[in-house]
């Protein structure tokens, strides 16, 4: 369609495919370091036109890299999310634990979750969470966040970025998925990514303004999550 983003162009395929009948070859299931045959019927719904991703790709169960995904690490139990794994920068304001403004409750996974916000300020924001994770050069990945914009007075752009490689430093990952708005609830956002390094670093980034009653936006179970297969 015309919007890559799928933002606002009533004719894109936000429908994910039906994926049914999922046969993996019992004969192989048990066996360490084996391949595993997996057949299943993928079937396009409306207003799609029809399976063109030319990768289809098994995720598997437990299998995230990210640390900390959903910030409950509390090592002093002292109610408040300990963080240390996650590299939390902003311009204007930051990310924090448990935000409320606006109120996401309750957490897409777990108890806890990171935000930003503010009001009746003259600055716009920029704010962001960065994780570098180690990985295997070459092979694809799937990285997914889950976030809430739901009831910003001021509409925010939330974007899943990437770096192939070390943590970056602020505003320097490369955008892959971008969110304009300000309601809803909890949606992921992801995307797939090849790394060429070891190492990879997965980042949320914010942007909204202050001005009057402001706005915010929180985030919830950020995974990455080595793929497996190919098309048949």
């Amino acid at each position: 369609c015309d919007d890559p983003l799928c933002v606002s162009d009533p004719a894109c395929d936000l429908v994910p495919p039906s994926i049914t009948n999922v046969e993996p070859d019992p004969n192989n299931c048990n066996l360490p370091g084996a391949t595993v045959d997996v057949n299943a019927t993928v079937t396009d719904l409306p207003p799609g036109q029809g399976v063109t991703q030319p990768n289809i790709y098994l995720v598997p169960l437990s299998a995230n890299i990210v640390l900390d995904p959903s910030f409950e690490e509390d090592a002093d139990s002292n109610g408040t999310p300990d963080l240390t794994d996650w590299t939390l920068e902003g311009v204007g304001t930051g990310m924090g634990p448990d935000n409320l403004y606006p109120d996401p409750r309750p957490a897409y996974d777990g108890d806890h979750w990171i935000g930003s916000s503010c009001s009746w300020g003259s600055t716009d924001v920029s704010a962001e969470a960065r994780q570098a994770v180690t990985v295997v050069a070459n092979d694809p990945y799937l990285i997914s966040v889950w976030m809430n914009f739901g009831g910003s007075p001021n509409f925010v752009t939330a974007t899943l970025e990437w770096f192939d490689g070390a943590d970056p430093g602020i505003d320097a990952s490369v955008e892959l998925v971008e969110l304009i708005g300000n309601g809803g609830d909890w949606q992921e956002m992801a995307a797939v990514v090849t790394p060429t390094s070891t190492t990879m670093t997965v980042t949320f980034r914010a942007v909204y303004s202050c001005i009057n009653t402001g706005g915010g936006v929180n985030i919830d179970l950020f995974t990455a999550t080595p793929l497996i297969g190919t098309n048949p």
